[in-house]
């Protein structure tokens, strides 16, 4: 995968989290997309001020999911890791 490749992932990614983040009162710190060990990982970055609880990262997590399956973001095999710096 190129750059710009990983650079459109990650911008259709923060596209369909925005809305999520905004139904739960958060905002987006941060989205990766990279290679590790041989496996691709996505994280996204989430925070609220007086922290992030489970709930809202296991929610954003199945929505996320779900939105990207939908718009297939990610046309292959991948983690997803929602998390609260």
């Amino acid at each position: 995968m190129y750059p710009q490749d990983i650079k459109s992932v990650v911008d259709r990614v923060n596209l369909a989290v925005e809305p999520i983040l905004a139904s739960l009162g958060l905002t987006l710190v941060e989205t990766t997309f990279r290679s590790e060990g041989g496996r691709w990982v996505l994280r996204v970055a989430v925070h609220k001020r007086g922290g992030v609880t489970l709930d809202e990262l296991g929610m954003v997590n199945q929505d996320l999911s779900a939105a990207l399956d939908v718009d297939d973001a990610v046309p292959f095999r991948y983690n997803l890791e929602v998390s609260s710096p």
